[in-house]
């Protein structure tokens, strides 16, 4: 039951200064890991703990493991995941990602397909030479 000094929106009397402050430190930091998740674009949230190693034997644990300390983040280096179809890129992307905005990094999800389609559009469009203009100055066609 709330008290006559309580108020909707404040700390309860009996906190201290320090347990209120803690919570609203845990708050902000929550609140600042869910807007980088939004703005990483993640589709979803994977763990690897959710990541079945045993089933995926081209997957190297280790190596995996050791991406996410975050150290390449850190270091300002990029990863490419490559692979076959079903071989966990995706999954081991995601988990990496969520990791990275837990730990206050700015990433961003994209897919090789994404990738690619945004190099495309940032080319120059130059028409194609046609058979009446391939002729080069040095080297007439007729």
């Amino acid at each position: 039951m709330m008290s006559s000094r309580e108020r909707p929106g404040r700390p309860r009397p009996d906190r201290t200064p320090r347990a209120a402050s803690a919570q609203e430190v845990h708050a902000l930091t929550e609140r600042r890991v869910e807007r980088r998740i939004r703005e990483a674009k993640l589709p979803e949230r994977k763990l690897f703990a959710d990541f079945d190693f045993d089933f995926q034997t081209g997957v190297d644990k280790r190596q995996i493991m050791d991406l996410a300390s975050l150290d390449f983040a850190r270091r300002k280096q990029g990863v490419i995941i490559a692979g076959t179809s079903g071989a966990g890129k995706s999954h081991i992307a995601k988990a990496l990602l969520l990791i990275g905005c837990q730990k206050t990094f700015r990433a961003r999800y994209v897919t090789a397909t994404e990738m690619l389609r945004s190099s495309w559009r940032a080319l120059p469009i130059t028409p194609l030479p046609t058979s009446s203009n391939a002729s080069s100055p040095g080297n007439p066609a007729d």
